[in-house]
């Protein structure tokens, strides 16, 4: 049983590794991000060798190839690597494990069989920024504003809610999202969420302060709005403190 003899239902398409694990004895189960098909579960052979386990990494690259007797079964893969981008950040902790984050909060919040075609070009971006930049916390936390906006509860940072205003946008609100601008924010401060300069104006640095601002405010609308007021992955914690 290989999964591709007589199947009536195939196709093709670029993925990303989000995660794997033993199904039974003989297959492996792959969750992949794909550019046409969403995120899709599919298995695989298992293989004891060493390049198997390097090429089921979350945030690898790879040509997938998904077969089924029917549309609606679990199915089966046929990976190509065309990019081990786990590789390249094995010495760098704290970018693998934004690249660990990343798939897992994509595994946990997309549902199955729906394209994100948008989403998929954002995680390519911050991808490359991770095996080739420094400073990746900005693209990473653009990837959480476009995953809230792609399963629809996208903030709206650019206007301010009350006046309409474009100047002076310091906190959002939690109940809607939108924007505030300072004069307005004021008298309520407490109970609103800081927005930090950077996530409106690439061109401006950013403090400690700034990224803690900016982890909270996308963890507050992830933690209420996908995960359903449920304590963030683990993992999310962690890269935020």
């Amino acid at each position: 049983m290989d999964g591709f003899l007589n199947n009536p239902m195939q196709w093709h398409d670029k993925g990303i590794i989000l995660s794997s694990r033993p199904y039974n004895e003989s297959y492996y189960l792959a969750s992949l991000l794909t550019l046409d098909h969403g995120r899709h579960v599919g298995m695989m052979r298992s293989r004891k060798k060493p390049l198997f386990s390097a090429q089921l990494q979350p945030g690898n690259l790879v040509h997938a190839v998904w077969s089924a007797r029917l549309s609606e079964s679990l199915g089966f893969w046929r990976l190509e690597n065309e990019k081990m981008n786990w590789f390249h950040l094995v010495k760098s902790p704290k970018k693998l494990a934004a690249l660990s984050c990343l798939c897992t909060l994509l595994d946990r919040a997309l549902p199955e069989r729906h394209p994100y075609p948008h989403l998929y070009q954002s995680v390519l971006k911050v991808l490359q920024i991770l095996t080739t930049q420094n400073d990746w916390q900005r693209a990473y936390l653009q990837f959480e504003l476009d995953l809230l906006a792609c399963l629809g509860f996208g903030l709206t940072l650019n206007t301010c809610a009350v006046t309409r205003s474009l100047d002076n946008l310091t906190y959002v609100s939690p109940k809607s999202g939108h924007a505030v601008c300072d004069t307005v924010a004021k008298p309520y401060a407490d109970r609103l969420l800081k927005l930090p300069a950077f996530l409106l104006d690439e061109s401006l640095d950013y403090s400690v302060e700034d990224l803690q601002d900016a982890y909270r405010l996308t963890g507050y609308f992830l933690s209420c709005y996908i995960f359903e007021n449920k304590d963030l992955p683990l993992l999310r914690q962690q890269l935020a403190a």
